[in-house]
């Protein structure tokens, strides 16, 4: 590998990373580093002065030419909860790991995104709804910033499932916060620390879970119950039902049961 100083480097040379790519990433991989080039290293380096342009203006994403299929995101709860009993026994401060199976569960049971769990406080949950109001992101000056939801969409009030009512009882008697996920440093819960460390554990383990396929499984149930249209991208929070069924699932039971019924 060649290194550039990032002075020298050209838009021409950002394409072609991204075309070197085409033959061996899928499309989406391919996003995900785009987004890098614009993000992470050329707005850092036009904040710092280091260069004077925006060398990613113009560049287009190339698209990948594998073939790809559509991944499984269905979590088995048991799979939830081997993931569960791992983190408590990884992570050595016990308020943060019980913080975490915490978290774990509320996203179980509502498939709110991490960003938007993480900054519950506990006057967002009341009345036996959660309020979704917010989200933890980041600005050109800061990480973990808490803000509205990028969409008015996203904002939206989930009913709290009878089986996460006792769990949250638990974790407002636990929490030592007003906002219910702060680790045991006051600090927010950051989805890609606590993401990181499940990352590690499921190489380990052999398992294939992350905390998004949270999100994915509650969309699975609510396209495969047959709930309707309006309902289901308003749980969700999404802007349109096309988006809440590229998140859904199959899984191989079903699409047996779907086989099964020509005749």
């Amino acid at each position: 590998h060649k290194t550039t100083r990032m002075q020298d480097l050209t838009r021409a040379d950002i394409i072609e990373d991204l075309n070197k790519m085409c033959d061996v990433a899928t499309d989406g991989t391919i996003s995900k580093v785009l987004t890098i080039w614009k993000s992470a290293i050329v707005e850092t380096a036009l904040l710092r002065d280091i260069i004077c342009r925006d060398l990613t203006l113009g560049v287009r994403k190339p698209e990948s030419h594998l073939i790809t299929t559509k991944r499984d995101n269905y979590v088995d709860r048991d799979i939830l909860d081997k993931v569960e009993r791992r983190l408590i026994g990884t992570i050595r401060s016990h308020y943060n790991s019980r913080i975490a199976v915490f978290l774990l569960e509320v996203l179980y049971y509502t498939g709110m995104r991490p960003a938007e769990a993480i900054v519950l406080t506990r006057n967002d949950i009341r009345d036996g709804y959660i309020f979704v109001t917010k989200e933890l992101g980041s600005s050109k000056d800061d990480t973990n910033v808490v803000r509205r939801c990028k969409t008015k969409d996203s904002v939206r009030s989930i009913p709290i499932h009878p089986n996460l009512e006792p769990i949250l009882e638990d974790l407002m008697g636990f929490a030592r916060y007003d906002t219910l996920f702060f680790k045991d440093d006051g600090h927010y819960m950051d989805s890609n620390w606590l993401g990181n460390i499940i990352a590690r554990i499921c190489r380990k383990e052999d398992f294939r879970f992350n905390m998004y396929r949270l999100r994915h499984n509650l969309a699975t149930s609510l396209v495969t119950n047959n709930v309707d249209q309006k309902t289901t991208i308003e749980l969700l929070g999404h802007a349109n039902y096309d988006m809440s069924l590229y998140y859904a699932s199959s899984n191989n039971e079903l699409k047996e049961e779907a086989i099964g019924l020509i005749s």
